[in-house]
């Protein structure tokens, strides 16, 4: 039961980066410089966020932490019938 949780924290900051990259936008700042490791996966959530902007990017957020509570739920019934 613990995948789901994890999931609904990891989609959470995503759905915060996405939501703070389309504010960045907003306000007219350019694009951030990533470096590193993740600066692939840093620079697909800063564009992605960018291109939905805020109200894009908390629909996204919100329907994939939908889900999550959907596996969630789907996780501890099938728990009870064991």
């Amino acid at each position: 039961m613990g995948k789901p949780i994890l999931w609904m924290v990891i989609v959470g900051f995503l759905t915060l980066a996405m939501f703070g990259a389309a504010v960045k936008a907003e306000k007219g700042e350019a694009d951030e410089k990533f470096r590193g490791r993740r600066a692939g996966i840093a620079m697909l959530f800063s564009s992605l966020g960018r291109s939905l902007g805020k109200t894009g990017s908390l629909a996204l957020g919100g329907v994939a932490e939908l889900a999550c509570v959907g596996w969630l739920v789907m996780a501890v019934k099938n728990r009870e019938n064991d």
